[in-house]
């Protein structure tokens, strides 16, 4: 995903360098999945951090679209 945004070779083996430790779960319909171990981690407060979320969580958002239009996921209630 990094590629296809323009970030450069090396930009990309310092992120993947980052992220080889640590670990995630994604929370979906009241559900946590597996581990998905990333291998190495940020620490809370890292710079970089907002950076990779917001990089994340485009591709992150369009999959569950897709899965909510094909029915896989229900949208939440409206207030």
């Amino acid at each position: 995903m990094l590629r296809a945004k323009g970030v450069g070779q090396r930009w990309r083996e310092w992120i993947a360098m980052l992220l080889r430790t640590s670990s995630s779960r994604v929370l979906i319909n009241g559900q946590q999945s597996d581990d998905i171990l990333h291998r190495r981690g940020l620490r809370q407060g890292d710079p970089v951090s907002p950076f990779l979320f917001i990089l994340a969580m485009d591709p992150l958002q369009r999959m569950m679209s897709l899965a909510t239009e094909e029915g896989v996921l229900s949208k939440l209630p409206s207030r």
